[in-house]
């Protein structure tokens, strides 16, 4: 008997299908793990390219809420302070009063203030703002003392209240008389050309006080009398402690006996008008 081995041919051929398998296997698990992985590793990416883009909404939303409440708090210290009208009327108004040496207030409201030196013709109109109160121009002046004045038409307009408008020195018509016309009231007027006169009384008229009002008054006490400036002639005295000085008179014209016995009825000082300063009583 011989010692050989024999191999059966359908056994090589069946050992060499399985190894054939066996590799297949391998290779399309090593895919499929690899595919695993990579599509863990791709969803763990966007995880991380996500998780930023909540966290910068989070702050956006954060920065737009402080912005609002910024501009919420900005906007609040904007806004004017409301005042009452006793607080217009009361400390608002110090700052305005201040200026003055003896302040009064005539009128407020709270929209319009009348106020000024009392007892005294320095008054002055203010309107209310947001800033304060204001002080309202005048529309020019009136009058021999030249008063500060308002047109009526202004008043009107800007709905300043009756009983104020009634309190302010209103503007006087323009008229087609000439300005001997305006100051008729005071007299012929005095020359000075030697004549005589008896001055029965002085006026003293301070800065904004109303010289018509203190001049008619005196000459109601003097019936038939005239007023004149203190500075029409140098032998009269124009001011006294800083007051303008107006003489109320009576024209004697160049006879002494007249002014004396002018001054005999009335008592008085009898004065001749003249510029050589001479102050001296004829009688």
């Amino acid at each position: 008997m011989n010692n050989y081995t024999y191999v059966d041919e359908s056994g090589r051929h069946m050992g060499g299908r399985w190894r054939t398998v066996a590799i297949a296997l391998g290779v399309i698990i090593a895919l499929t793990l690899a595919g695993i992985l990579a599509w863990l590793m791709t969803h763990r990416s966007h995880a991380v390219v996500a998780e930023p883009t909540t966290v910068t909404s989070s702050n956006t939303a954060s920065s737009v809420a402080t912005s609002s409440e910024a501009t919420t708090s900005t906007e609040a210290q904007d806004a004017p302070t409301e005042y009452t009208t006793d607080e217009k009327c009361g400390n608002q108004a110090q700052a305005v009063l201040s200026n003055y040496t003896s302040p009064a207030q005539l009128y407020c409201d709270g929209n319009w203030m009348y106020a000024g030196d009392y007892p005294s013709d320095h008054q002055s109109l203010y309107y209310w703002t947001e800033a304060g109160w204001k002080s309202y121009d005048t529309d020019g002046t009136t009058g021999i003392a030249d008063y500060p004045c308002y047109k009526p038409t202004s008043l009107k307009a800007h709905g300043i209240p009756d009983r104020l408008t009634s309190m302010l020195t209103v503007c006087e018509p323009e008229s087609s008389g000439t300005a001997d016309d305006e100051f008729a009231w005071l007299g012929p007027g005095v020359q000075c050309d030697g004549r005589y006169i008896l001055i029965v009384e002085s006026v003293l008229v301070g800065p904004g006080e109303n010289l018509f009002d203190k001049a008619a008054a005196g000459q109601q006490k003097w019936p038939g009398s005239s007023v004149t400036s203190g500075s029409a002639c140098s032998s009269m005295r124009s001011t006294v402690d800083g007051k303008d000085v107006y003489a109320i008179y009576y024209d004697a014209g160049h006879s002494v006996d007249k002014v004396c016995a002018l001054k005999a009825k009335y008592g008085g000082n009898a004065r001749s008008m003249n510029n050589a300063g001479d102050f001296s009583d004829p009688c």
